[in-house]
Protein backbone atom coordinates (compact mmCIF):
# COMPACT_ATOMS: atom_id res chain seq x y z
CA UNK A 1 0.00 0.00 0.00
CA UNK A 2 2.81 2.53 1.09
CA UNK A 3 4.93 1.61 -2.06
CA UNK A 4 7.44 4.42 -0.46
CA UNK A 5 8.18 2.07 2.64
CA UNK A 6 9.19 -0.84 0.83
CA UNK A 7 13.19 -0.51 0.72
CA UNK A 8 12.70 0.64 4.73
CA UNK A 9 10.96 -2.31 5.49
CA UNK A 10 13.06 -5.04 3.46
CA UNK A 11 16.69 -3.35 5.57
CA UNK A 12 14.15 -3.59 8.87
CA UNK A 13 13.31 -7.53 7.86
CA UNK A 14 16.68 -8.41 6.78
CA UNK A 15 18.56 -7.01 9.90
CA UNK A 16 15.76 -8.97 12.15
CA UNK A 17 15.96 -12.56 10.01
CA UNK A 18 19.86 -12.50 9.89
CA UNK A 19 20.75 -14.39 13.52
CA UNK A 20 17.59 -16.80 11.96
CA UNK A 21 18.91 -17.17 8.86
CA UNK A 22 22.03 -18.24 10.33
CA UNK A 23 21.08 -19.65 13.40
CA UNK A 24 23.02 -22.67 12.51
CA UNK A 25 26.36 -20.49 13.17
CA UNK A 26 25.27 -19.60 16.28
CA UNK A 27 24.46 -23.03 17.52
CA UNK A 28 27.30 -24.78 16.51
CA UNK A 29 29.89 -22.57 18.10
CA UNK A 30 28.10 -22.79 21.22
CA UNK A 31 27.78 -26.61 20.73
CA UNK A 32 30.98 -27.02 19.97
CA UNK A 33 32.53 -24.72 23.25
CA UNK A 34 29.78 -27.03 25.51
CA UNK A 35 31.03 -30.48 24.09
CA UNK A 36 34.73 -29.17 24.34
CA UNK A 37 35.60 -28.75 21.11
CA UNK A 38 36.89 -25.81 19.06
CA UNK A 39 34.31 -22.98 18.78
CA UNK A 40 36.17 -21.79 15.57
CA UNK A 41 35.44 -25.29 13.75
CA UNK A 42 31.68 -25.65 15.30
CA UNK A 43 31.79 -21.91 13.12
CA UNK A 44 33.12 -23.41 9.89
CA UNK A 45 30.47 -26.51 10.31
CA UNK A 46 27.71 -24.18 11.10
CA UNK A 47 28.49 -22.23 8.27
CA UNK A 48 29.01 -25.24 5.54
CA UNK A 49 25.97 -26.49 7.03
CA UNK A 50 24.11 -23.10 5.46
CA UNK A 51 26.76 -22.90 2.53
CA UNK A 52 24.95 -21.22 -0.38
CA UNK A 53 25.90 -23.64 -2.53
CA UNK A 54 22.95 -25.67 -1.28
CA UNK A 55 19.69 -25.62 -1.74
CA UNK A 56 17.67 -23.68 1.42
CA UNK A 57 15.68 -25.90 3.57
CA UNK A 58 12.76 -23.31 3.15
CA UNK A 59 13.11 -23.78 -0.68
CA UNK A 60 13.09 -27.26 -0.01
CA UNK A 61 9.79 -27.34 1.50
CA UNK A 62 8.30 -25.59 -1.37
CA UNK A 63 10.05 -27.57 -3.85
CA UNK A 64 11.94 -30.91 -2.76
CA UNK A 65 12.07 -32.31 -6.84
CA UNK A 66 14.52 -28.99 -7.55
CA UNK A 67 17.01 -30.20 -5.10
CA UNK A 68 20.75 -31.35 -6.47
CA UNK A 69 22.39 -34.26 -5.49
CA UNK A 70 26.56 -35.00 -5.12
CA UNK A 71 27.33 -38.38 -6.01
CA UNK A 72 30.36 -39.84 -4.44
CA UNK A 73 31.64 -42.90 -6.22
CA UNK A 74 27.29 -44.02 -6.25
CA UNK A 75 26.37 -42.29 -3.12
CA UNK A 76 23.51 -39.88 -4.16
CA UNK A 77 24.03 -36.99 -1.33
CA UNK A 78 21.35 -33.95 -1.75
CA UNK A 79 22.72 -30.89 -1.61
CA UNK A 80 19.97 -29.43 1.04
CA UNK A 81 21.33 -26.73 3.84
CA UNK A 82 20.27 -26.38 7.63
CA UNK A 83 18.69 -22.63 7.79
CA UNK A 84 16.36 -22.63 11.24
CA UNK A 85 17.51 -26.36 11.89
CA UNK A 86 18.78 -26.78 15.88
CA UNK A 87 18.75 -30.64 16.94
CA UNK A 88 20.57 -31.61 13.73
CA UNK A 89 23.05 -29.04 13.91
CA UNK A 90 23.91 -30.52 17.73
CA UNK A 91 24.13 -33.94 17.19
CA UNK A 92 26.76 -32.73 13.51
CA UNK A 93 28.52 -30.58 16.12
CA UNK A 94 28.78 -33.90 18.40
CA UNK A 95 30.30 -35.76 15.65
CA UNK A 96 32.68 -32.91 14.87
CA UNK A 97 33.79 -32.59 18.67
CA UNK A 98 34.18 -36.40 18.79
CA UNK A 99 36.00 -36.91 15.65
CA UNK A 100 38.45 -33.69 16.67
CA UNK A 101 39.38 -35.07 20.13
CA UNK A 102 40.04 -38.93 18.55
CA UNK A 103 42.29 -37.46 16.02
CA UNK A 104 44.19 -35.73 18.26
CA UNK A 105 45.04 -38.34 20.39
CA UNK A 106 47.00 -39.70 17.42
CA UNK A 107 48.01 -37.34 14.96
CA UNK A 108 50.99 -35.69 16.40
CA UNK A 109 51.10 -32.19 17.76
CA UNK A 110 53.43 -30.65 14.92
CA UNK A 111 50.91 -31.96 12.42
CA UNK A 112 47.65 -31.80 14.10
CA UNK A 113 47.41 -27.93 12.39
CA UNK A 114 47.21 -29.57 9.21
CA UNK A 115 45.01 -32.77 9.28
CA UNK A 116 42.70 -32.19 12.37
CA UNK A 117 40.93 -29.57 11.06
CA UNK A 118 40.18 -30.77 7.52
CA UNK A 119 39.38 -34.64 8.64
CA UNK A 120 37.31 -33.92 11.82
CA UNK A 121 34.98 -31.23 8.74
CA UNK A 122 35.17 -33.99 6.24
CA UNK A 123 33.64 -36.57 8.90
CA UNK A 124 31.50 -34.93 10.58
CA UNK A 125 30.31 -33.21 7.33
CA UNK A 126 29.76 -36.73 5.34
CA UNK A 127 27.41 -38.36 8.29
CA UNK A 128 25.49 -34.93 8.57
CA UNK A 129 24.49 -34.76 4.57
CA UNK A 130 24.53 -38.33 4.25
CA UNK A 131 22.62 -39.71 7.16
CA UNK A 132 21.48 -37.14 9.74
CA UNK A 133 19.56 -34.55 6.84
CA UNK A 134 17.69 -37.84 5.10
CA UNK A 135 16.93 -38.90 8.65
CA UNK A 136 15.55 -35.39 9.21
CA UNK A 137 13.78 -35.56 6.01
CA UNK A 138 12.14 -38.74 6.56
CA UNK A 139 11.09 -38.51 9.93
CA UNK A 140 9.38 -34.94 8.56
CA UNK A 141 7.77 -37.11 5.86
CA UNK A 142 6.10 -39.41 8.01
CA UNK A 143 5.08 -36.91 10.71
CA UNK A 144 3.24 -34.79 7.87
CA UNK A 145 1.92 -37.77 5.97
CA UNK A 146 0.46 -39.50 9.17
CA UNK A 147 -1.20 -35.67 10.26
CA UNK A 148 -2.55 -35.93 6.86
CA UNK A 149 -4.34 -38.92 7.42
CA UNK A 150 -5.37 -38.19 10.54
CA UNK A 151 -6.98 -34.97 8.97
CA UNK A 152 -8.69 -37.56 6.47
CA UNK A 153 -10.29 -39.85 9.74
CA UNK A 154 -11.08 -36.85 12.13
CA UNK A 155 -9.82 -33.01 11.78
CA UNK A 156 -10.43 -31.81 15.16
CA UNK A 157 -8.47 -34.66 16.70
CA UNK A 158 -5.99 -33.91 13.81
CA UNK A 159 -6.01 -30.21 14.87
CA UNK A 160 -5.46 -30.80 18.09
CA UNK A 161 -2.31 -33.15 17.38
CA UNK A 162 -0.56 -30.87 15.22
CA UNK A 163 -1.12 -27.94 17.40
CA UNK A 164 0.77 -30.27 20.13
CA UNK A 165 3.34 -31.05 18.11
CA UNK A 166 4.40 -27.51 16.21
CA UNK A 167 6.16 -26.15 18.54
CA UNK A 168 8.22 -28.85 19.03
CA UNK A 169 8.95 -28.97 15.22
CA UNK A 170 10.38 -25.84 15.38
CA UNK A 171 12.91 -26.80 17.21
CA UNK A 172 13.88 -29.46 15.28
CA UNK A 173 13.54 -27.67 11.85
CA UNK A 174 10.86 -30.23 10.91
CA UNK A 175 8.20 -27.46 10.38
CA UNK A 176 9.73 -26.52 6.88
CA UNK A 177 8.41 -29.43 5.55
CA UNK A 178 4.51 -28.37 5.84
CA UNK A 179 5.19 -25.37 3.92
CA UNK A 180 4.88 -27.47 0.91
CA UNK A 181 2.05 -28.76 2.05
CA UNK A 182 0.32 -25.65 2.69
CA UNK A 183 1.27 -24.57 -0.89
CA UNK A 184 0.01 -27.57 -2.64
CA UNK A 185 -3.36 -27.72 -0.83
CA UNK A 186 -3.29 -23.87 -1.56
CA UNK A 187 -2.85 -24.60 -5.29
CA UNK A 188 -5.35 -27.51 -5.77
CA UNK A 189 -7.65 -27.48 -3.04
CA UNK A 190 -7.94 -23.75 -2.55
CA UNK A 191 -8.04 -23.71 1.24
CA UNK A 192 -5.31 -25.04 3.99
CA UNK A 193 -5.98 -26.98 6.78
CA UNK A 194 -2.77 -26.23 8.82
CA UNK A 195 -2.03 -23.04 8.90
CA UNK A 196 -5.10 -21.82 10.76
CA UNK A 197 -3.68 -24.41 13.11
CA UNK A 198 -0.23 -23.23 13.34
CA UNK A 199 -1.69 -19.55 13.77
CA UNK A 200 -2.46 -20.62 17.17
CA UNK A 201 0.87 -21.76 18.06
CA UNK A 202 2.20 -18.56 17.25
CA UNK A 203 -0.14 -16.29 19.03
CA UNK A 204 0.30 -18.76 22.48
CA UNK A 205 4.30 -18.63 21.93
CA UNK A 206 3.91 -14.65 22.51
CA UNK A 207 1.11 -14.82 25.15
CA UNK A 208 3.36 -17.22 27.50
CA UNK A 209 6.27 -14.44 27.12
CA UNK A 210 4.07 -12.24 27.95
CA UNK A 211 3.26 -13.72 30.94
CA UNK A 212 6.53 -14.47 31.69
CA UNK A 213 7.07 -10.97 31.79
CA UNK A 214 4.87 -10.02 34.29
CA UNK A 215 6.35 -13.31 36.26
CA UNK A 216 9.91 -12.02 36.06
CA UNK A 217 9.43 -8.98 38.38
CA UNK A 218 12.97 -9.14 39.59
CA UNK A 219 15.04 -9.77 36.26
CA UNK A 220 15.01 -6.90 34.52
CA UNK A 221 16.98 -8.59 31.46
CA UNK A 222 14.81 -10.96 31.00
CA UNK A 223 11.67 -8.93 30.82
CA UNK A 224 12.98 -7.04 28.60
CA UNK A 225 13.56 -10.54 26.12
CA UNK A 226 10.41 -11.40 27.05
CA UNK A 227 8.63 -8.51 26.17
CA UNK A 228 10.68 -7.86 22.79
CA UNK A 229 10.07 -12.02 22.07
CA UNK A 230 6.52 -11.48 22.45
CA UNK A 231 5.86 -8.89 19.83
CA UNK A 232 8.14 -10.72 17.82
CA UNK A 233 5.90 -13.72 18.26
CA UNK A 234 2.88 -11.62 17.31
CA UNK A 235 4.51 -10.81 14.05
CA UNK A 236 5.00 -14.41 13.28
CA UNK A 237 8.80 -14.62 14.57
CA UNK A 238 8.71 -17.48 17.40
CA UNK A 239 12.21 -18.20 17.69
CA UNK A 240 13.11 -14.94 20.11
CA UNK A 241 10.19 -16.47 22.12
CA UNK A 242 11.28 -20.07 22.37
CA UNK A 243 14.55 -19.72 22.76
CA UNK A 244 14.86 -17.00 24.56
CA UNK A 245 12.43 -17.06 27.02
CA UNK A 246 9.56 -20.31 27.15
CA UNK A 247 11.95 -23.32 26.27
CA UNK A 248 14.55 -22.03 28.84
CA UNK A 249 11.84 -22.11 31.33
CA UNK A 250 10.15 -25.13 30.47
CA UNK A 251 6.29 -24.58 31.92
CA UNK A 252 5.70 -22.08 29.23
CA UNK A 253 6.63 -24.20 26.29
CA UNK A 254 4.74 -27.18 27.52
CA UNK A 255 1.73 -24.48 28.54
CA UNK A 256 1.77 -23.33 24.45
CA UNK A 257 1.46 -26.84 23.32
CA UNK A 258 -0.93 -27.93 25.52
CA UNK A 259 -2.92 -24.46 24.53
CA UNK A 260 -2.34 -25.07 20.90
CA UNK A 261 -3.83 -28.46 21.06
CA UNK A 262 -7.13 -27.26 22.94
Amino acid sequence: VYTGWTGFAEFINVIANTAFTFLPVLIAWSAAKKFGGSPLLGIVLGLLLVHPDLMSAYDYAADPEGVGYWNLFGWEIAKIGYQGQVLPVIFAVWLLTWSEKHLKSFIPGNLQMLFVAPFALLFSGLLTFGFIGPITMTGSNWITDGILYLFEVSPAFAGGVYGFISAPLVITGMHHIFLGVNLQMAGTLGYVTLWPVSETVTLAQGAAALTMFFLLKRNKKLRGVSFAATISAWLGVTEPAIYGINLRFRYPFIAVMLASAV
